[in-house]
């Protein structure tokens, strides 16, 4: 009864048979009513507020929640409009927009450094990013990639090879401090909002490794960046993590060879 009260002040014509309905609240502020799947919809719905919460409390930008109906898996959130980081680029192109990728990078520093005032109570934290997991998807990119591209089965003598180097990249990774991570941080999922992008779909977000959603960003399969440009966020990175005197994490580099096996697998 209280989503139906309010969705009643916000718009007569609201309809709850879609998914998503944008709504204009008084004042002549835009909303979106969300209506999450009923299969786990309250968790989703609670993991949306909590992780959004989180990522507030370390000063970046995400849509805020003015209703949240877990039980019924509704909320009513802020409005972020309809242009993504992969729109602008298409309309300004790549070079217009490397201030925006800059912001994108120092967000996710601040993420995965919160300052000792942040509280770390949040349900990623309770999540970590496992060895199996990042050996599935890993292998998931071997698979689609011979698939694909290749069309056909890997030799034997070449699956043991792939094998071999994985599982070595999968040790060396799980090895490292698990830091907060997105897991799904690219062009699409940064929306832009008075000239600055605001983070969404980050229900998904745990513990993994540190490279992970840089990489993310820089090997975006939806925007081909360019060698330089992929080497001056990579710079602007590190610069920021050696500002925080991480400057141990350089030995990562090695991982800056290869993109994020999730974004190969959806590339």
């Amino acid at each position: 009864q209280e989503a139906q009260e309010f969705l009643h002040t916000c718009s007569e014509a609201a309809e709850l048979a879609q998914d998503f309905a944008g709504l204009d609240k008084p004042q002549e502020r835009s909303l979106i009513a969300m209506l999450l799947p009923d299969n786990g919809s309250a968790r989703a719905s609670r993991l949306i507020v909590d992780v959004g919460r989180y990522i507030q409390s370390c000063g970046v930008p995400v849509p805020k929640t003015y209703l949240a109906i877990h039980q019924m898996g509704f909320l009513v959130i802020e409005d972020l409009g309809d242009t993504r980081l992969i729109d602008l680029i298409e309309q300004a192109g790549l070079r217009n927009v490397m201030d925006i990728y800059r912001a994108a990078i120092e967000y996710l520093v601040r993420m995965q450094f919160p300052s000792a005032e942040v509280p770390r109570d949040c349900t990623a934290y309770s999540y970590s990013f496992s060895a199996d997991r990042f050996l599935w998807e890993l292998n998931r990119f071997t698979e689609l990639f011979s698939r694909i591209v290749l069309k056909r089965k890997l030799s034997q003598s070449e699956q043991s090879i792939i094998d071999r180097d994985f599982r070595a990249i999968c040790s060396e990774m799980m090895s490292q401090e698990l830091l907060f991570t997105h897991r799904d941080y690219h062009s699409r999922n940064l929306m832009i909002k008075n000239g600055r992008p605001c983070v969404i779909d980050f229900q998904d977000a745990r513990l993994g490794p540190i490279l992970y959603d840089v990489a993310s960003l820089i090997f975006d399969p939806y925007v081909a960046l360019g060698r330089d440009d992929q080497q001056e966020l990579f710079d602007h990175y590190f610069s920021l993590l050696v500002a925080r005197s991480r400057n141990d994490l350089r030995r990562l580099c090695l991982l800056y060879t290869s993109p994020s096996p999730r974004d190969l697998s959806t590339s």
